[in-house]
């Protein structure tokens, strides 16, 4: 509901500055726990060297290296441009976009439901553990997570024509390149955007405007990328559905009901999810209901492929956290007459918790990638090859294994030689000193299970309990 004060001093309160403050002491925060955790997986090698060297020039190049998912590419490559090419930096360049796109949340929040009541739910949903654990992840779910936020804001002012057309389609360009996901998202919302409409006005004016601001975004979205990589953006589509695993990549079978129902790997938060959704229902929110079920459709299409991982969830996670928390508005008005600053001290609380317990859980990442076998495996070649070692992976290694081993060298089949030199000259932890070879006659060391077929060793050293392995490292003579 909107508020009937429509200035950010409402109840004596500056909402937009105090809302900077804690963004602020936010992010400086995650910046000090981010000094003490290792990601070490094996994307934020990917993604770090590629900013580097895209910043150097053919940009185009590395971020057809991304297909679907180019923002995660340009984000840091265009911070590069300007400072210095460090992983703090790298991170920082994540962080940054994240709080432009808290920000502007907020401000269109706002908006549609009222200075406070905005105020209090980004606070409830900044203080969400995947939130925290996000936010200076290399990854661009957080980022995601935000957009898809947006655009649930801008379908709420749509309907009630608030929304500027242009900002409108801005919006669909940026989530478009962002994932390639978002072929699945806003065909599916949409579709339930639109009988929404043709529903509650019956008339086909507004459809025929929102479908139009849409496809505007779309077409932007394909000739700027076409343009910067000189091809055409679509045929990258189909490779970048089938790598984010998608609605191509779907099987049949039965889906993990209680994992499809445990939406926060969290039974007591998922059962609050539900408890409200009940509420909902009794206070004939049939909307938001609608919005809820048009979620649980986009999860079906991830949970009928062949393999899943809790960030998928992220892009709905809005939805939900916008259920829960109408609930506990709705209670809190109920409990107390000073609500909101009761809700405050509440959400602060909240918060010191959520912190306290991101910097334990951090060690064992929910949303992100930190490999203990990777890093096992980095401090292994670390040790035993020499910088600038040609390295082969013998057969019979298990296709996971392989990646994360080889995640640990270089594929010198994506990379020329000048972007070699760059790698090597990078030298994080030891990663990027070695090339991957295809031919042991190439090779200075094999990496084997079985070493005894390729010939004499002058060396032989075991890494044990990699995934479940042993490893061997052969020096060849």
């Amino acid at each position: 509901m909107q508020e009937t004060k429509d200035s950010y001093h409402s109840h004596g309160i500056n909402y937009r500055l105090l809302f900077l403050v804690i963004i602020f002491a936010f992010a400086a925060f995650c910046c000090y726990i981010s000094k003490s955790t290792r990601f070490l997986f094996v994307h934020y090698y990917d993604y770090y060297a590629s900013s580097v060297l895209a910043a150097d020039g053919n940009i185009g190049h590395y971020l057809s290296l991304l297909p679907g998912n180019y923002l995660l590419m340009l984000r840091s490559a265009v911070f590069f441009m300007v400072f210095p090419r460090t992983e703090s930096f790298f991170l920082f360049s994540s962080m940054a976009l994240n709080i432009v796109l808290i920000f502007i949340g907020y401000e269109l929040l706002s908006r549609a439901i009222g200075k406070s009541k905005a105020f209090f739910f980004s606070l409830f949903v900044i203080a969400s553990y995947f939130f925290i654990e996000l936010m200076f992840s290399s990854y661009i779910d957080l980022a995601y997570f935000l957009l898809c936020g947006i655009f649930f804001i801008c379908l709420f002012l749509h309907y009630h024509e608030k929304m500027h057309p242009a900002a409108f389609s801005l919006i669909v360009f940026f989530l478009f390149a962002a994932k390639v996901t978002s072929y699945v998202f806003v065909l599916i919302f949409s579709f339930f955007y639109i009988c929404m409409l043709l529903y509650d006005r019956h008339e086909k004016r507004q459809s025929y405007g929102y479908i139009a601001y849409v496809l505007l975004g779309f077409f932007i979205y394909i000739l700027v990328f076409s343009a910067i990589m000189g091809r055409n953006a679509l045929l990258d589509v189909s490779l970048g559905i089938g790598k984010d695993k998608t609605f191509l990549s779907t099987k049949l079978g039965m889906l993990d009901v209680f994992h499809f129902l445990d939406k926060y790997r969290s039974i007591m938060v998922s059962g609050l999810l539900y408890i409200s959704l009940l509420y909902s229902a009794m206070m004939k929110r049939w909307r938001l209901i609608s919005m809820f079920i048009a979620c649980e459709l986009f999860l079906i299409v991830f949970f009928l492929k062949q393999s899943y991982h809790i960030r998928y969830l992220l892009p709905v996670y809005p939805v939900y956290l916008m259920i829960s928390f109408g609930f506990l508005w709705d209670i809190s008005k109920h409990l107390v007459k000073i609500h909101r600053h009761v809700l405050l001290a509440g959400m602060i609380i909240l918060s010191l918790i959520l912190s306290v317990s991101a910097i334990n859980l951090l060690r064992e990442p929910i949303y992100t990638d930190t490999d203990k076998d990777i890093v096992q495996m980095s401090d292994y070649l670390g040790q035993h090859l020499i910088p600038g070692s040609r390295v082969y992976i013998g057969s019979g290694i298990p296709e996971d294994v392989y990646f994360h081993i080889g995640s640990s060298l270089i594929d010198s089949q994506h990379l020329n030689q000048g972007d070699m030199v760059i790698y090597h000259n990078l030298n994080w932890s030891g990663r990027f000193n070695y090339v991957l070879v295809n031919e042991t006659r190439s090779a200075d060391y094999v990496i084997c299970l079985d070493c005894a077929g390729y010939g004499p060793s002058s060396d032989n050293v075991v890494f044990p309990g990699i995934y479940g392995h042993n490893i061997s490292l052969m020096k060849m003579k």
